[in-house]
C-alpha cells in the first residue's frame, strides 16, 4: 500500500491497515530511535503505538489527509513517535536525546502543546516552503540519517563542515517561515 491508500483505509476503519501500517514501519522506526536516543525496546514500541494510533485518530478527525500530508507516511510516523517522546521527557526532567545539536535553531520556538495539529500542520508547510538546496539537505540529514560526510559529498560541498553551516543556514530558513506562518 502507498500513503494515500493507508490514509483512505485508516480514514474508512479498517483495522487491518493499522496492523499493516504498524508492522511495515516497525524496522525503520526502531532504527531511528536506537540510533537517536537511549531508549529501551518496549520504550520505542509504546512509542511507535502511540505514534501510529495518533496518526490513525489525525486521519479519523480529518486533520490528516492525502491533501494536505507534505512528507511520507513513516516520516509523520516517525515524527509524532518523536513528539511523544519529547513531551514525555519533559515531564519526566530527563532529557535524554544524543545529538542536541539536530534540533539547533528550533529549541527557541514557542512551546505549545505537542499533539497541537494545527502546529504540526505549520511546521509541515514551513518544510514544504523550503527550497534548494536546503529541502535536499534537510532531508539527507533528518529523513534518510545521512551523516555530513556523506551529504557533503552527494551535494558537492567543499567538506563537512560546509554542509554543517549551510544546514544551519537552512534551519534558519525553516524558523523563520514557521515563525511567519505561526504568526497568521
Amino acid at each position: 500500500m502507498n500513503d494515500t491508500d493507508y490514509i483512505q483505509a485508516l480514514a474508512q476503519g479498517d483495522n487491518a491497515a493499522i496492523r499493516t501500517l504498524y508492522s511495515e514501519l516497525r524496522e525503520s522506526f526502531f532504527r531511528y530511535f536506537l540510533n537517536h536516543y537511549r531508549l529501551d525496546e518496549d520504550t520505542i514500541a509504546d512509542l511507535l503505538q502511540e505514534a501510529v494510533i495518533g496518526t490513525w485518530k489525525n486521519i479519523q478527525r480529518g486533520t490528516l489527509t492525502s491533501d494536505n500530508l507534505t512528507c511520507r507516511l513513516s516520516t509523520y510516523v516517525i515524527t509524532l513517535g518523536i513528539h511523544r517522546h519529547l513531551a514525555t521527557t519533559r515531564q519526566t526532567d530527563r532529557f535524554v536525546s544524543l545529538d542536541a545539536g539536530q534540533y539547533a535553531g528550533l529549541s527557541d520556538m514557542p512551546e505549545a502543546d505537542i499533539y497541537d495539529t494545527e502546529r504540526e500542520n505549520c511546521i509541515a508547510r514551513a518544510v514544504g516552503q523550503m527550497t534548494e538546496p536546503c529541502n535536499t539537505l534537510l532531508r539527507l540529514f533528518y529523513y534518510e540519517e545521512k551523516d555530513m560526510e556523506t551529504i557533503a559529498h552527494e551535494m558537492d560541498f567543499s567538506s563537512a563542515d560546509a554542509a554543517k553551516t549551510q544546514k544551519y543556514r537552512c534551519m534558519q530558513k525553516l524558523k523563520a517561515v514557521f515563525e511567519k506562518l505561526n504568526e497568521r
